[in-house]
């Protein structure tokens, strides 16, 4: 259920938007991700708490969201614009250079860490979670966003967004809160490699 809904917002969405989108889809899909994270993150901890029947509290692990490096640093960043400033340009060209060798580390440890074993694969379970991740997902948004008559870029930006494959995260809070972390790994791997195709797919029909 928790693959189904909860996207790579971070790691893969930002980065793919900015790459083939213009400036003000940017911008559309860093406001995506900051709300993405506030409510998906959450919901994910309680959601895996409830139905595992996991032993851990839940006001705990929320105050572990809520200290979050990636929540803190959007709070400061929102911080910054809200007030009006600018970030030291030094201190930009740092943190670019930062970002730019955080996404292929971190799919490489990431990578290192998941178990995909094939024998326990669950074909139907698996392509349920494919097909609601990246196949239905993107077309209510698509349906939405054209509905609500949205600026097509914003609209774009958005389907591309809630596109993207299941979050990494997904499998460490699995393996953390009593879920199945073998077929969170499996989902992962999945809907990140099926979305290669769907995404090519989104950016041809959305123009």
């Amino acid at each position: 259920m928790v693959q189904s809904y909860h996207s790579n917002l971070g790691f893969l969405g930002l980065p793919l938007v900015e790459a083939t989108l213009s400036g003000a889809a940017s911008g559309t899909a860093a406001v995506v991700l900051g709300i993405g994270i506030l409510v998906q993150t959450p919901l994910t901890v309680l959601s895996l708490i409830a139905i595992n029947d996991a032993d851990a509290d839940a006001v705990t692990e929320l105050r572990g969201v809520a200290t979050n490096p990636v929540l803190l640093a959007l709070a400061v960043g929102l911080g910054f614009s809200a007030a009006g400033l600018g970030i030291p340009g030094a201190v930009a060209t740092g943190l670019g250079a930062l970002s730019e060798l955080a996404l292929p580390i971190a799919l490489l440890c990431v990578g290192a860490s998941l178990r995909v074993v094939g024998a326990d694969l669950d074909v139907g379970l698996t392509g349920s979670v494919v097909a609601m991740k990246i196949g239905l997902m993107p077309v209510v948004a698509w349906v939405v966003f054209t509905l609500l008559a949205v600026d097509p870029t914003a609209a774009t930006a958005v389907v591309v967004m809630l596109g993207m494959p299941s979050a990494v995260s997904t499998y460490v809070y699995a393996s953390e809160l009593g879920g199945d972390s073998q077929l969170a790994s499996l989902n992962v791997f999945a809907t990140t490699l099926a979305s290669v195709g769907t995404v090519a797919v989104i950016l041809h029909v959305m123009g």
